[in-house]
């Protein structure tokens, strides 16, 4: 959308030495599957500010270990916010938080539970060892993987 203030800065740029004709494309870039992902999907550092784990631009089929499977319980926090790539937002201020379940705990330290994205608002997520999860498919798999809607 161009306004007011658009057009002064088109004017300014252009009225410039060398300057070069500017243009805005609105097109959304979009995945494999439709519309790009919305949220990048962290956790909280020492700090307590919030550190990117899955980021917009990560693959549609990467999974991607997030946390240990050492708990009925795994959480997470996401957010659309741009800045959270710089890790400049404090935990406080992300505001959207996940608490979901899983039914296979391990004490193994190499099992995580790993998520990938599903389609722009959606993860799914299942428990395993990495080496499972290179190329994972969860429509050949007999792994329990369940989906959450962010």
């Amino acid at each position: 959308m161009h306004t007011g203030k658009t057009g002064v800065s088109f004017g300014l740029f252009q009225s410039r030495k060398g300057a070069r004709r500017y243009s805005i494309i609105n097109d959304i870039v979009q995945g494999e599957q439709g519309a790009q992902f919305k949220y990048y999907i962290g956790s909280p550092n020492l700090e307590d500010m919030f550190v990117v784990d899955v980021k917009l631009e990560d693959g549609w089929n990467e999974w991607i270990a997030l946390v240990p499977a050492d708990e009925d319980y795994f959480e997470f926090y996401y957010t659309s916010e741009p800045r959270a790539e710089e890790g400049s937002i404090p935990i406080s201020d992300v505001k959207q938080y996940a608490h979901l379940k899983i039914d296979e705990v391990s004490a193994d330290e190499d099992t995580y539970v790993f998520i990938h994205k599903k389609d722009s608002e959606t993860i799914e997520y299942a428990v395993g060892k990495e080496e499972e999860f290179k190329n994972f498919d969860p429509s050949t798999s007999n792994k329990m993987v369940y989906t959450y809607k962010l």
